[in-house]
């Protein structure tokens, strides 16, 4: 680190002899004085000072290698005594007792000698002279003084310091460095009236308090800074802040002059402009000019409201057998009465088409354009075209034009006001205007957004908002309407909700809609709705199967899996019906349609409702068959034991297992099933039957237990209207 010379100036204390002197050094070293040692033989001066960078800041704290040298000149010269000491800095303060490890000899000192400083290896600094403190050591050597810290005769600037007439008060000295600061103590407030103390540095350990502090630089966190002055006023129209005086007041400056009306495009890099050519036409092409009638054939063009005008153009064609006796005046918005003259004579003798245009710089005839340069020519047009001569029909090219019965001569075919506008209505995009693509919605679509825009990333689509929804740009959907190229349309443009925000359903969403013959909530291809949502084998009331034993073994020859739920079948007997399949258990295949309303039914031999359609009351076939039923029907199904009678009456099988033995290696071989196949109620023994039953009648269930069925005997006093029906193909 480069450290700099310019240090602050502090006083010092020497105590030598009987006397006591002030002293002072400069700059580089903040004091040297005189030090007694253990012995006048071993004196030792005192060296302070401070150590900052070439920035003003102190030092790092640490160790310093410092050398000190006497010279006999304030440059070049002859040192007269040197010593490196090994010396702590804190807070870019240090403190040095010269004369430590190499003596000096007072009789060598004079105030011709100078200090000098070098740190480390850096150059040495500014040289500074020596003060009267470590002179009064030689002095008073040699008066032979014996003391400590005494101040010689020779040196001093008074007798003793009673007083000027040696009785007081000192009002005649006139020393430097007369007194130690060790020496002085306070023991009140010090009033230096009108006085100033000045001073390199300055440490108070309690408050500072003065009237007026003035400072280039306060160091601190600013944390407990009090009675500073917070900004105030305001600047004029035209004026920015850009300070804070001393005092608190605003600094101002004004503005750079305001954006231009066709700044927009500046601000854009030319890609956005407001400047646009407007051309407004008559509503109504080829006016009728009256022949020499006294009136005069008029058309108006209303011009919108656009902004004002850069530039005016006004064109005008006309035709008339006579040119020559046309005259043609127009009256702007703001006057209908005087307006300017475009052309009179609009042309020669017997020329007969006009095709013209006037423009700020191409003055009419009368009359001046450009004061609508910076204008809004918004407002009513009017033209006014007259013929001030009657047609000769027989003239050569007139016939086309003289009309003697309606009294026309040639007509107003068209004309124009054309302006160079400067909008405040609309900008336009001088190349493509790209909305950055997002996901969703960047805001929920209200009143206060009407007319916003976003191009959706997801859809491909633009989007604006009509109040309440975002619609996409150039179609319809969402409105509720189905319309062509709309599989549906629910009103919104959400997503989620069956029909998506471009009226397509989507397949897999559970949400069956528009075209979709299905939607299973999934995009398996291999089960009853496929991954397009087309409706697989027996799903729909036009695809029906045969049983459920049927539609499972089809979709498990297709690869697939059939799940438990609702199919459609064609009965025997040619009826379409929606049958609940059960295709979990022992495989699957299991078919149920359920008569909640039928035919009584008492025994077997009956009529019952299922055979209306081909079918039969449901058999038991097993345990787990049961528990299925009686989960997804409930008992009231299972008044009587569906299905299982035995021919013949009586006979006691309370020993007995009621379940076909052929099937489960025991049971009751006398009771069946109509069709002979497998059959179940209980895997164990019961109280019933005990021989009180009639043959074919149903036995009467009064315990619907999904593992223990519980049954009185048959006497076909038992009987039921509601029951399942079932083709029974899975035996």
């Amino acid at each position: 680190m480069k450290y700099s010379e310019h240090a602050q100036v502090a006083h010092c204390r020497l105590a030598f002899g009987k006397g006591i002197l002030a002293s002072a050094v400069a700059l580089a070293l903040t004091a040297a004085c005189w030090l007694p040692g253990a012995a006048v033989a071993q004196p030792l001066m005192l060296a302070e000072g401070v150590l900052t960078s070439t920035g003003g800041v102190p030092a790092a704290d640490g160790d310093y290698k410092l050398t000190f040298t006497l010279w006999d000149a304030p440059k070049g010269g002859k040192a007269v005594w040197s010593e490196s000491l090994d010396t702590k800095v804190v807070g870019g303060r240090f403190t040095a007792q010269l004369g430590a490890t190499k003596a000096i000899d007072p009789a060598g000192l004079s105030s011709a000698l100078h200090l000098g400083l070098t740190v480390g290896q850096e150059p040495e600094l500014p040289r500074h002279p020596l003060m009267a403190a470590p002179l009064a050591m030689r002095a008073s050597l040699a008066e032979g003084l014996s003391c400590s810290g005494c101040v010689g005769a020779t040196a001093a600037a008074f007798n003793y310091a009673g007083a000027a007439s040696k009785g007081g008060p000192a009002s005649d000295l006139a020393c430097t460095g007369c007194v130690s600061v060790a020496e002085i103590k306070f023991d009140g407030d010090v009033d230096l009236g009108g006085n100033a103390i000045k001073g390199g540095n300055a440490t108070f350990s309690g408050d500072l308090v003065a009237k007026t502090v003035t400072s280039t630089m306060f160091v601190g966190d600013g944390s407990k800074l009090t009675g500073i002055k917070t900004a105030s006023g305001a600047c004029a129209d035209g004026q920015a802040v850009v300070g804070i005086a001393a005092d608190g007041k605003l600094q101002c400056k004004a503005l750079v002059s305001a954006l231009p009306k066709d700044g927009v495009s500046q601000v854009s890099n030319g890609l956005l402009s407001n400047q646009f050519t407007d051309l407004q036409g008559p509503p109504q092409a080829n006016v009728p000019i009256p022949d020499n009638t006294g009136a005069s054939a008029n058309s108006v063009i209303t011009f919108p409201d656009l902004g004002e005008a850069q530039g005016l153009t006004i064109a005008v064609e006309l035709s008339n057998t006579d040119l020559a006796s046309v005259a043609v005046k127009l009256l702007p918005p703001d006057d209908k009465k005087v307006g300017y003259v475009l052309c009179d004579p609009c042309g020669s003798k017997d020329q007969k088409s006009l095709k013209a245009t006037w423009t700020e710089a191409q003055a009419p005839k009368s009359g001046d354009l450009s004061p609508w340069i910076g204008k809004n020519p918004k407002g009513e047009w009017t033209l006014v075209v007259t013929d001030s001569a009657f047609c000769v029909k027989q003239a050569p090219g007139n016939g086309p034009l003289c009309d003697l019965d309606k009294k026309e001569d040639g007509a107003i075919i068209d004309w124009s006001v054309q302006a160079k506008t400067l909008s405040t209505k609309k900008v336009a995009a001088t190349s493509s205007l790209q909305l950055l693509p997002v996901d969703v919605a960047p805001f929920t679509c209200t009143i206060n957004h009407m007319g916003a825009l976003y191009f959706n990333k997801k859809d491909k689509a633009l989007r604006y908002c009509d109040g309440a929804v975002w619609r996409t740009l150039a179609d319809t959907c969402g409105n509720g309407v189905l319309e062509p190229g709309e599989e549906c349309d629910d009103g919104n443009n959400s997503d989620g909700d069956g029909c998506n925000s471009t009226c397509k359903p989507v397949c897999g969403d559970g949400f069956k809609v528009g075209k979709e013959e299905c939607d299973d909530k999934n995009n398996v291809d291999t089960d009853a709705c496929s991954n397009q949502c087309v409706a697989g084998y027996a799903t729909i009331q036009g695809k029906p199967g045969v049983s459920c034993l049927e539609i499972s073994t089809k979709y498990a020859a297709g690869g697939g899996k059939a799940a438990d739920g609702s199919f459609w079948i064609k009965a025997p007997k040619g009826q379409v019906l929606q049958v609940k399949c059960d295709m979990t258990t022992e495989g699957g295949g299991y078919t149920y349609f359920a008569i909640d309303s039928g035919k009584d039914t008492y025994r077997s031999s009956d009529d019952n409702s299922c055979k209306d359609y081909g079918l039969d009351i449901v058999y038991p076939r097993s345990k787990q068959q049961w528990i299925w039923m009686l989960d997804q029907f409930g008992a009231s199904y299972f008044s009587t034991v569906p299905g299982v009678t035995k021919p013949g009456n009586g006979g006691n099988y309370t020993g007995c297992v009621m379940r076909s033995p052929g099937d489960y290696g025991s049971g009751c071989p006398d009771w069946k099933v109509p069709d002979g196949g497998r059959w179940w109620l209980r895997d164990g023994t019961y109280g019933e039957p005990n021989g009180d039953y009639d043959a074919n009648c149903w036995l009467s269930m009064y315990k619907h237990d999904a593992n223990d069925i519980q049954f009185n005997d048959g006497n076909c006093s038992y009987h039921t209207t509601k029951y399942l029906c079932s083709t029974n193909d899975k035996k």
